[in-house]
Formats: C-alpha cells, structure tokens, sequence
C-alpha cells in the first residue's frame, strides 16, 4: 500500500489491517514517512517534500475487511496467508463492491470456487520478496460494470 501510495498514481491510498500488532506497525512506519525522516534518507535520487505530500491522503484502518463492502477502486492483498473461509467471506464483500482491479496472490480459479463472480484474470508476475522468495500475482479485472462500448470509448480516444 506504501508503494502505491508513494507512486503518485492514486488520489488516495487505505491499508486495512486485521491484526492489531500490524496495524499499529504501519501506523509507525506511516507517521516515520510523513515526518519527513525516511524520505530525507533518499538523498538527491528523489523529492523528499514530494513523496511527503503523496502521503496526506493515506489511510490506516485496523478491522476486518470481510465485514462490509470495499469502496476501494484498486485491491491489494497478500492472501497467501488467509484460509478459504476468509477469502470466501472476502469475495461476499468483493461482490457487493465496485473495485476495479483486484491483486491477488490466489489463481483466478481459486476465486471463483470461492465465489467472486464478474472478473477475468488480465495477468499475473512474479514477485520477489526481501526474503528471496518468489510468488506469482495474479490481476483480476472486475467485469460486471464493463460495458463494450466503454471499451470502445476507451480505444477510440487512442
């Protein structure tokens, strides 16, 4: 969520975090980038005021992400630790959302026993971790406010 909150792209960027201890660790982290003190680390390779700024509109919320709808357009989540009854409980809650993109560790055919409906897997990379292990992601689309002629619109402006 750092990431992509530091990359610019986004108006805005919430992490939800279940477990307390992780919660208040991100907060940490967070409240370190927004000081000022590890951006001024990056020396002359990077706008420190800049990447500052990109990170007024995050947010951190520590709950429970399978109790509501997601009101996010773009969905991380590192789900290779869930179990299937939580990755069910978060499809009934991704099928009530209007998220656009949903980054997933779990194969689409994954999801779809598990219930998500509406999507179509557009691609998927491997990532490395800092512990030198890899694991593929997997980018799911939500397609059941896709229109062809939103499509058509979207290829004509090219």
């Amino acid at each position: 969520m750092f990431h992509a909150a530091l990359s610019g792209l986004f108006a805005s960027c919430e992490g939800v975090e279940y477990v307390a201890s992780r919660h208040h660790k991100a907060a940490s982290v967070l409240a370190d980038l927004r000081s000022g003190a590890l951006t001024a680390r990056l020396g002359a390779c990077c706008d420190a005021a800049a990447l500052t700024a990109r990170l007024r509109s995050t947010r951190l919320r520590c709950g429970d992400a399978t109790a509501a709808p997601l009101h996010f357009t773009h969905v991380y989540m590192y789900d290779k630790v869930f179990s299937d009854a939580t990755s069910a409980a978060l499809a009934v809650q991704l099928n009530r959302s209007r998220y656009r993109v949903l980054v997933s560790y779990r194969p689409h055919a994954s999801w779809q026993a598990l219930g998500l409906r509406g999507t179509q897997e557009v691609g998927h990379l491997v990532m490395r971790t800092t512990g030198g292990q890899n694991f593929r992601v997997y980018f799911l689309a939500n397609t059941r406010d896709w229109t062809p002629q939103a499509g058509k619109a979207r290829k004509a402006r090219k």
